[in-house]
């Protein structure tokens, strides 16, 4: 019987992730909260847009890198036998951009409404409900504009 390392994008994600995880364990979490997570983010900061791509290798906890891990060599070997490392890499590497962005995208917008929410009950001369409605009508009009962009392409 003979290993073949049949799977390399997805069985050397899945080594990274666990080594990942060792090396969290070893320094109590504070290289994934530094470098594999999508939260904090920081426009400004460099690394939260490395962090964009890197948070996929981040867990938690081991059960949850566990869980995950089953569910990839599970099924991730036979897609990558089916459609190509390339083409897997290139699938895994779009998957954690817009995952990235949206978790980050999401967070902000809780935490905009949520101060704006709490900022309207002080007493001041501020409307802070134009701007939530502002943030609301915003997120609508792009995703509306989007959209639109993406059925035009699609045309």
């Amino acid at each position: 019987m003979k290993i073949h390392y049949n799977a390399p994008v997805i069985l050397t994600f899945s080594l990274i992730a666990f080594a990942v995880m060792m090396l969290s364990t070893f320094t109590g979490g504070m290289t994934t909260t530094l470098l594999f997570t999508a939260w904090p983010s920081d426009l400004f900061n460099p690394l939260s847009y490395v962090r964009m791509f890197t948070h996929v290798l981040g867990h938690i906890s081991w059960e949850h890198l566990f869980g995950n891990l089953t569910l990839i060599l599970l099924i991730g070997p036979l897609l990558e036998e089916k459609y190509g490392s390339n083409t897997m890499l290139i699938m895994m590497t779009i998957t954690a951009l817009f995952t990235g962005i949206i978790v980050t995208f999401i967070i902000i917008v809780a935490l905009f409404l949520g101060k704006e929410f709490l900022a309207s009950f002080k007493p001041d001369t501020i409307s802070q409900f134009a701007h939530i409605l502002g943030g609301i009508c915003g997120c609508i009009f792009g995703f509306i504009h989007t959209e639109r962009k993406q059925r035009g392409r699609k045309s």
